[in-house]
C-alpha cells in the first residue's frame, strides 16, 4: 500500500491496459493515403517506444503491419528513441548506414525529432496543432498534413 492504493496489482493493471489500449487505432488525416502513395517508391518503417503488445495489435488492426516494410518498436530493441542505440539497430535491420537515405517523421519534440538529430538523420515533423518547439530544436521540415511527405521526398 502507498498513499491508500494498493501497488500490489500495479503489474497486472499495466498488462491489462496495455492489451486495452492496442485496441484502439485509427488514422490521422490523409496519413493511409500518403503510405500508399509513397510505398512503390520509397522503403516505410515505423518506430514506436510503444509496448509490444500494444502496438502489434494496433499495426494489426489498422493494417499498418501489412503497409509497412517493418516496425521497430523499443521493447523489441532494447533501447528507447531517442538513444543512438535505438536507431544503430534500425540502420542494421534496415542493412544501412547511409545517413541520407532516412526521415525521420514524426510528432514527438522529445523523441522522434530529438532521436533523427542525435544520429543526424533528416528530420519532419508532423504538427497538426501547431505547437510551439519549445525544445528549440532544429529541424529540417515541419509540416500540418501527412500529405506534404509527398512533396518535401520529390525534392
Amino acid at each position: 500500500m502507498k498513499n491508500g492504493i494498493d501497488t500490489d496489482i500495479v503489474s497486472e493493471f499495466n498488462e491489462a491496459y496495455q492489451i486495452r489500449i492496442g485496441n484502439i487505432a485509427y488514422y490521422m488525416k490523409n496519413a493511409k493515403e500518403t503510405v500508399l502513395a509513397l510505398k512503390t517508391k520509397y522503403k516505410q518503417y515505423g518506430a514506436t517506444n510503444g509496448t509490444i503488445v500494444a502496438q502489434e495489435k494496433k499495426l494489426a488492426k489498422s493494417g499498418l503491419d501489412k503497409l509497412l516494410d517493418d516496425v521497430f518498436i523499443s521493447e523489441k530493441i532494447g533501447f528507447d528513441k531517442p538513444s543512438i542505440n535505438y536507431y544503430k539497430t534500425v540502420f542494421e535491420k534496415v542493412g544501412s548506414y547511409n545517413l541520407e537515405e532516412y526521415i525521420m517523421i514524426g510528432d514527438s519534440l522529445t523523441s522522434d525529432m530529438q532521436g533523427g538529430i542525435n544520429v543526424g538523420i533528416t528530420t519532419c515533423w508532423f504538427n497538426p496543432n501547431k505547437k510551439e518547439n519549445n525544445k528549440k530544436l532544429n529541424i529540417d521540415y515541419e509540416i500540418n498534413d501527412l500529405k506534404e511527405v509527398i512533396d518535401i521526398l520529390a525534392k
